[in-house]
């Protein structure tokens, strides 16, 4: 039997409990999902700022791959923020959008306005991205110069 065989058996019987209602490990029970949030983003972490503004986090390889992919639209106040990566592509996408490309140090760096489905955009300096509904773009970059993406979302 190898090493990955051994897990498998665990995480199914881990995952079959879960659905038969075993209560949640303490300290993982998920936030109340804001109102608004499209289906895609209900299941990443999120953070609410108090001016209204909710930034859904993709830490993941596999939820920054995703990413918007397959929602018709981003509600006004919502942001997608991508971390660890310098570069996006919109193949698949049905919305244009603005990107904000932040810092190591969670600083803006550069705004990109009405990205289209099918572009791709990159970024040297960046190290994370914010992915806004079009025409939000500097706003959400003001809010990251405030407070600052570490700040904000815990990073």
């Amino acid at each position: 039997m190898t090493v990955k065989g051994r897990n498998r058996p665990r995480r199914a019987l881990s995952a079959a409990a879960t659905r038969l209602g075993r209560p949640p490990r303490p300290g993982a029970s998920p936030k109340a999902v804001p109102e608004g949030t499209p289906p895609r983003l209900r299941r990443l972490p999120h953070v609410a700022l108090a001016s209204g503004e909710v930034i859904h986090v993709a830490r993941t390889f596999r939820s920054r791959l995703r990413g918007l992919l397959g929602t018709e639209e981003l509600p006004s106040g919502h942001a997608l923020l991508l971390t660890r990566t310098r570069s996006i592509h919109m193949v698949g996408m049905r919305l244009t959008i603005d990107l904000v490309w932040i810092d190591r140090e969670g600083h803006p760096v550069q705004v990109d306005g009405a990205v289209e489905p099918g572009q791709h955009r990159r970024c040297k300096a960046a190290r994370s991205v914010l992915e806004t509904p079009l025409g939000e773009g500097e706003r959400f970059a003001e809010l990251v110069r405030q407070a600052g993406v570490a700040m904000i979302t815990g990073h």
